[in-house]
């Protein structure tokens, strides 16, 4: 939700950022409008109120009562009709408020959809193979790796069992995951998997186009929604709370299955385990002070960046545009690492500031040096999201013989180096 006082202080900015969002910005001058009708009249019903309270003070000393009760009926008659006008109005007021997106950063691009974002730059060594590659869906096959077609039988369609050497290399990606973050003061969380309403709907997961992404657990019975990512219940976690400025920035990262209904994908990307119903992802989510959540987005970018190049793996750094930016975000990074089976750069990460739109629904705040409490802002970025980083391995570190080599950052963690046809 949007600070409609902010709005009124900076008009323009709202109109240009939510524009570029290719959403409708028209409803801020309506926010304003209601906000000074709203305004208006509580000024008069606390003028009623005020004059109400003065009459009954004068009351108690009048020797003619009558003409004093009888304008303190009016007056409460007054009251009595335009309480409920003025509820009405800032109900009205707030669901504008909640209709908005956040507005995109004066940095950020425009442009209609992700075919406008911008690559800053290429990233290591583009695997040049004298050979055909395949697709990690074949490999997965060959390899005994993946197994979609029992996942569809016990499941549904997006659903896949991963098995043997697989299991174990999404592990010991956790770990390196785990690892690289928490060298940067990250505290290691696993939260939980499912979130009340209030969590889902303040972390801008209820609408924005994310609300058809959303499974909700037993409607009408527990309303619970399993969560698309632990940014949902990690930046839920200092809802209604207040933290003081000293101990900014707090930094979580967070291992936790992921659930997504892929509404509307269609037959996109259907082979595979690129587009799931059900994915794995370390996460990761920072609560900072407003004047330094910049440099936070910038460390997120920097720490994914790390991770990525310590695995060797071939990537663009895309600047999003503003027609791809979701409602929660300012402004968004992306890495699309290189999937030489489907010869594209496929999306493996992002991170977002989100400024101050999660943390105001939330009621998250910060308490100053000066003893004045603010809202804070909200970021957060993808470690790793598992079943990518699985296709870009498999994918980029194929050989000619169809078997897979094994980064080095991750050889601590596992019984091989190599993943290697099975002997029949």
């Amino acid at each position: 939700m949007l600070d409609i006082k902010d709005i009124i202080a900076n008009t323009q900015f709202y109109k240009e950022g939510i524009a570029k969002k290719n959403a409708d910005a028209s409803p801020v001058d309506g926010a304003i409008k209601l906000y000074e009708q709203r305004n208006a009249l509580r000024v008069e019903v606390d003028a009623l109120k005020a004059e109400q309270n003065k009459l009954a003070k004068e009351v108690q000393a009048a020797n003619d009562k009558q003409p004093l009760i009888a304008k303190m009926t009016e007056l409460k008659q007054g009251i009595k009709e335009n309480e409920p006008k003025e509820e009405e109005l800032t109900k009205q007021l707030e669901d504008i408020l909640k209709s908005l997106p956040n507005p995109a950063h004066e940095s950020v691009k425009p442009g209609a959809d992700d075919e406008d974002n911008s690559v800053i730059r290429f990233v290591g060594e583009k695997p040049n193979f004298d050979f055909e590659a395949k697709a990690h869906w074949e490999l997965g096959k060959d390899l005994d790796l993946i197994d979609s077609e029992a996942g569809a039988k016990v499941a549904g369609s997006r659903f896949h069992f991963l098995k043997n050497e697989l299991v174990l290399l999404q592990f010991a990606l956790v770990q390196y995951a785990f690892e690289v973050t928490m060298k940067h003061n990250f505290t290691p969380m696993l939260p939980p998997n499912m979130v009340n309403k209030n969590s889902a709907f303040g972390t801008g997961y209820l609408e924005s186009g994310h609300e058809e992404e959303v499974y909700c657990v037993n409607p009408g019975r527990d309303d619970l929604y399993l969560i698309g990512t632990s940014e949902v219940p990690n930046t839920a976690y200092f809802a209604n709370e207040i933290i003081p400025e000293a101990q900014l920035p707090i930094r979580f990262v967070a291992y936790s299955p992921c659930y997504r209904r892929e509404a509307g994908s269609g037959g996109k990307d259907e082979k595979g385990i690129l587009r799931c119903h059900q994915f794995d992802k370390i996460e990761m989510a920072v609560f900072s002070d407003p004047k330094k959540s910049w440099e936070e987005h910038e460390l997120i970018r920097e720490i994914e960046e790390e991770i990525w190049q310590g695995l060797g793996v071939h990537y663009q750094l895309v600047d999003i545009c503003g027609g791809d930016l979701g409602g929660p975000a300012a402004k968004k990074y992306d890495i699309e690492a290189w999937m030489p089976g489907q010869n594209a750069y496929r999306e493996v990460t992002s991170t977002s500031n989100c400024t101050d739109f999660q943390a105001r629904r939330l009621n998250i705040r910060m308490k100053g040096e000066d003893g004045k409490n603010q809202i804070l802002h909200t970021l957060n970025g993808t470690g790793i999201a598992v079943g990518r980083c699985l296709i870009a391995l498999m994918e980029q570190f194929q050989t000619k013989e169809g078997e897979i080599e094994i980064p080095k950052a991750l050889h601590k963690w596992l019984p091989f180096t190599k993943i290697v046809k099975k002997v029949k």
